[in-house]
């Protein structure tokens, strides 16, 4: 559900006013260019490369992005398990220029449960 939120840190912060200390919270987020479901995009990386999906509501915040700002709201990660799929060449020439620099696990993971906890 996260991938769905635009405004994630101030999302956040409302979440840390009505949870309390050491509550825990369980996401389920789903990576992948949202047309691909659809069948309106050829791969999972749609999103994230020149010509490709426009995510279908997504607000594009990768599994890297997604744990810092976590992080960054009062938020520890306490488990994370990472579904993945090897990007093909072609998708990785046509990355977008903000997307470039992300590691291959970062690109790989189409799907991800985060356990976290309010501290």
């Amino acid at each position: 559900m996260l991938e769905h939120v635009y405004e994630l840190p101030q999302f956040l912060i409302g979440l840390r006013q009505v949870l309390k200390p050491d509550a825990l919270m369980a996401h389920v987020v789903d990576f992948t260019d949202h047309g691909y479901h659809a069948g309106t995009c050829d791969h999972r990386w749609g999103y994230l490369t020149q010509g490709g999906g426009d995510g279908w509501g997504i607000n594009r915040v990768r599994l890297s992005g997604m744990l810092r700002v976590l992080e960054s709201h009062g938020f520890e990660t306490l488990h994370l398990e990472r579904y993945t799929e090897r990007v093909p060449g072609e998708v990785l020439d046509r990355l977008l220029p903000e997307y470039r620099e992300l590691s291959s696990d970062d690109l790989e993971t189409y799907l991800a449960v985060i356990v976290s906890r309010r501290i």
